[in-house]
């Protein structure tokens, strides 16, 4: 191939408005979009839970039954905003509607390479407010407080505020534990170092 021979080929593309946005659908299919927030949580790095490793990627359409059975253990949603566990096609809107919005991360926390979680930062004025569910199975080992520690990490310059319900004491003990201190009415905020 010699230059002009590429030059003419890029020329006559340009001139086929049909065929380049084919092109832009076929390259569209090849990737999800969340390349950045994968490079941010990879550099985000590890936080351990005792000896083993917590990380945090992006969530795909495919963890959505995982997600859908942690909502449905017991006690899951007894501090929720909305207590009812949703139905299948109501998580499914949802789940749908995260991964379409480019203004929030949901993450699945993964504990030793296997999923113990959810993690979701969603705007709140300038600052983020953070959401946390750890799978029944991984409660009690550490990977809460792991998982705030790369929520922090993902953003470094971001104050970070989250909601615990009246009588969620553990929730409370793990936000504390994470650095964030009491702020207005049932909000808790760690806010960004300065």
């Amino acid at each position: 191939w010699s230059v002009e021979r590429l030059a003419g080929r890029i020329a006559a593309l340009a001139r086929d408005p049909h065929r380049l946005r084919a092109m832009g659908r076929a390259a569209a299919a090849l990737t999800d979009g969340n390349g950045a927030l994968r490079v941010a949580m990879a550099l985000a790095g590890t936080a351990q839970a005792g000896d083993r490793a917590v990380v945090l990627r992006p969530a795909v359409a495919e963890d959505a039954d995982a997600i859908l059975d942690w909502q449905r253990e017991p006690d899951a949603r007894r501090f929720a905003r909305n207590a009812a566990v949703p139905t299948d096609a109501e998580h499914a809107a949802w789940m749908a509607g995260r991964l379409a919005a480019a203004d929030n991360v949901t993450a699945i926390v993964e504990l030793a390479g296997r999923p113990a979680g959810l993690l979701r930062l969603d705007p709140h004025g300038d600052a983020l407010e953070v959401s946390i569910l750890i799978a029944a199975a991984a409660q009690g080992r550490g990977v809460g407080r792991a998982a705030l520690a790369l929520a922090r990490r993902l953003a470094p310059g971001r104050d970070l505020w989250a909601e615990v319900l009246p009588g969620n004491d553990r929730s409370r003990a793990l936000f504390r534990a994470a650095g964030y201190a009491d702020a207005d009415g049932n909000w808790l905020v760690a806010e960004a170092p300065r």
